[in-house]
């Protein structure tokens, strides 16, 4: 819920079973979550638009750290939008739109690598990707479908 500053956790049925906030301490400047990802062990990430970074919370809210911080250089952000994805290795892929890459991270916030902005298939102006099941990314960008291998 980017417009209250919250992240829901519903049961099968629709049922609230626990809710928290994005704001906190940590927080520079007032949260913006823009998109949500679950890993394989439960653990949340929401990327923050106006924080520059994603936020890693357990299944049950409680705040584990930060991933990246604003800038132009490897592991940081220029500007955060809801493309982030797991992959089934632990891998953590976070779309940034103004330099037109994704980063790579592992689960535990280090930095690992970026592509995307360079070479063949450089990607323009896009928002969201998903991961197949052979690990290929596949990139929404300027009206057209881009893929890239594992």
């Amino acid at each position: 819920d980017a417009v209250n500053q919250n992240v829901e956790k519903f049961d099968d049925s629709g049922n609230l079973i626990t809710s928290w906030s994005t704001q906190g301490a940590w927080d520079a400047a007032a949260s913006d979550p823009d998109g949500i990802v679950c890993d394989k062990w439960g653990n949340v990430y929401t990327p923050d638009y106006n924080n520059f970074c994603v936020y890693k919370y357990t299944d049950t809210g409680t705040f584990e750290g930060q991933i990246g911080e604003r800038g132009s250089g490897p592991g940081q952000f220029g500007s955060l939008s809801c493309g982030i994805c797991v992959d089934a290795k632990g891998i953590l892929y976070v779309s940034d739109y103004s330099y037109r890459r994704v980063s790579e991270f592992s689960l535990d916030g280090k930095y690992l690598c970026q592509w995307g902005n360079s070479g063949p298939g450089a990607l323009g102006n896009f928002d969201y990707f998903c991961l197949g099941p052979s690990g290929d990314a596949y990139v929404e960008d300027n009206n057209t479908i881009k893929v890239f291998g594992p």
